[in-house]
């Protein structure tokens, strides 16, 4: 939650402060932090990363046979969808909360903000019964000395 807060503030955009660690382990939220007008917000995270890239990589002899995933966009959206409906079943404890952000980072080497904002703020991700904030954290990038983000457009509730 840090690197995204760090990257609203230097985008002049914050939107929520004061994160604290969820109601315990293995329960939903995994932070909750405040709005500016101090009303509580749920933050789940997750991780956008090839599962397979993974095993592949824990299996390698040397950094030289490591392998990356090189993800195609229908894809990126795809599981970012995937991601958001997961956390949109989940049980939040604590509540009520205000909103109930998801908060998607990755560090896969193709996917950078450059290619993915674009593709990520034009696509509408929705409905859902309980998630109403999105954002999608890109990796540190060296020139700027955050990690980029882009706000997910969510789909208003069905009543």
């Amino acid at each position: 939650m840090n690197r995204l807060l760090k990257s609203m503030q230097a985008s002049g955009l914050t939107t929520f402060h004061s994160p604290q660690v969820g109601p315990g382990p293995h329960k939903a939220p995994d932070c909750v932090a405040l709005t500016l007008s101090s009303h509580p917000i749920a933050l789940e995270a997750r991780e956008l990363v090839s599962e397979e890239a993974i095993r592949v990589n824990q299996k390698a002899k040397s950094i030289n046979d490591y392998v990356y995933k090189d993800w195609e966009p229908a894809e990126v959206l795809s599981e970012v969808a995937k991601i958001l409906a997961e956390k949109d079943d989940k049980t939040y404890y604590g509540g009520p909360y205000w909103d109930i952000a998801v908060v998607i980072h990755t560090d896969e080497p193709t996917i950078n903000s450059e290619t993915y904002n674009a593709v990520l703020a034009a696509c509408h991700f929705g409905s859902f019964k309980q998630v109403s904030k999105a954002y999608f954290l890109f990796p540190y990038e060296p020139g700027t000395g955050y990690c980029p983000y882009v706000e997910l457009r969510i789909s208003p509730k069905k009543l």
